[in-house]
């Protein structure tokens, strides 16, 4: 299910979208085992058009572990250009800006 909130200015809306999903990219040899919260709720801006045409799927949010090679748990922030979206939107607010994402390394074969 997804929920969104409008708020009207001139020519352009400002929205909430909720249910963004959330995805952790590690270095080669590693694999995210959770990611908690999974979803966040950003806050967009955009022409009327476009921000009322949108929805959850049009973005995603994601967070680069880098070279981190530590197996357990660490907290990300994530920030407006975490967010992976359309062209003509804005993010403002990410929500929770702050999530917990748990690595292990894969085993070998």
């Amino acid at each position: 299910m997804v929920w969104f909130t409008i708020q009207r200015e001139a020519n352009t809306d400002i929205a909430v979208i909720h249910n963004v999903r959330v995805e952790a990219i590690t270095a080669d040899g590693w694999r995210v085992k959770e990611v908690v919260p999974p979803r966040v709720s950003i806050e967009v801006r955009g022409d009327r058009e476009a921000v009322t045409a949108i929805t959850s799927d049009h973005f995603l949010a994601r967070i680069e572990m880098g070279s981190l090679t530590a197996a357990g748990e660490t907290d990300m922030t994530l920030t407006e250009t975490s967010i992976a979206s359309p062209t003509n939107i804005r993010v403002l607010k990410v929500e929770p800006a702050r999530v917990r994402v748990r690595i292990e390394q894969m085993r070998q074969p």
